[in-house]
């Protein structure tokens, strides 16, 4: 199946080959036109790395050096009014309350005790349809997982917003897209719904991943072209979503892409719908890396 054409060579990128998407313009190149090696391929599977194609790079490289023109700019404008103003540096800053006055010296140094740090796995949790009925069980171990057979996204939605009340901070959710009405719900609604239930976890600093819709052998050409237009609308949310939460420290957003380890026949059971024993292992072994890369986090003791 033909995803588009290569960005660079201009040939046809097919769904098994080796391929990369740039998170700015999404446009598809193959692997090797990329320069691209299995090492880093791997680290865009696990949200490690971003691909940016060259025109995209230039670009972003073009804005970064614009805003350091500008901080630049308004750094000397600061330094040229503080030279006019040369006595209000030398002055001692008094701060006045109205139990005590407290007197800062300049360019003295408070001193200020050391915060104690320790390393915990925070809680994983994962929420979806009857694709993730049957979670291998080294990961089950791990994972708190609530699967409702036969959900449509409205149901997945509903449940994450229920559930996330209840989670601790940091934890790492994992939510499955799509549901099992696709075609009639559309992408725009469905990038909606999801969207809405990953928001739910915005203030509590939490590592949220979302799967991709999954190919299914049994579906036709509407769903494929459904699945595809859901799953760059997505894409292009979650980017957006992910600079936001890491810029005011919400948290993190990842998108699990499955197209590259569940693009077989023989990884489906008998109805093209479900994962067989293979399949859930497979996707079982994605979540755990994620897992393994995300589930450690730093807290502040006493």
């Amino acid at each position: 199946m033909v995803l588009s054409a290569c960005g660079t060579c201009e040939e046809s990128v097919a769904s098994r080959q080796k391929a990369v998407a740039c998170k700015r313009c999404m446009v598809w190149f193959h692997a090797t036109c990329a320069g691209m090696k299995d090492a880093n391929m791997k680290a865009l599977q696990f949200d490690l790395l971003v691909f940016l194609c060259r025109r995209c790079l230039n670009r972003s490289i073009e804005e970064w050096r614009n805003e350091d023109n500008d901080k630049e700019t308004k750094s000397m404008q600061q330094q040229s009014t503080q030279t006019e103003n040369p006595k209000k540096e030398a002055e001692v800053q008094t701060e006045k309350n109205e139990d005590q006055q407290e007197v800062v010296e300049f360019g003295r140094v408070e001193n200020r005790p050391r915060k104690r740090m320790m390393f915990k796995k925070a809680p994983v949790h994962i929420i979806g349809d009857s694709m993730v009925r049957k979670t291998p069980d080294f990961l089950r171990r791990e994972v708190e997982c609530t699967n409702m057979g036969g959900a449509k996204i409205q149901d997945v939605k509903k449940k994450v917003l229920e559930e996330v009340k209840e989670m601790e901070e940091r934890s790492l959710l994992v939510i499955q897209g799509g549901g099992n009405n696709l075609e009639a719900t559309g992408a725009e609604e469905t990038v909606k719904e999801v969207v809405e239930a990953v928001r739910a976890a915005e203030n509590k600093k939490m590592s949220v991943a979302v799967v991709r819709v999954l190919w299914r052998p049994r579906e036709g050409a509407l769903y494929e072209k459904t699945r595809r237009e859901t799953n760059q609308m997505l894409c292009k949310e979650f980017l957006k979503l992910k600079m936001e939460w890491l810029a005011e420290k919400k948290g993190n957003v990842s998108f699990l892409d499955f197209d590259g380890i569940l693009d077989q026949d023989r990884l489906f059971s008998r109805d093209g719908v479900h994962l067989n024993q293979d399949g859930n292992q497979k996707m079982g072994r994605r979540l755990a890396e994620w897992m393994r890369a995300r589930q450690v986090c730093c807290v502040e003791t006493a």
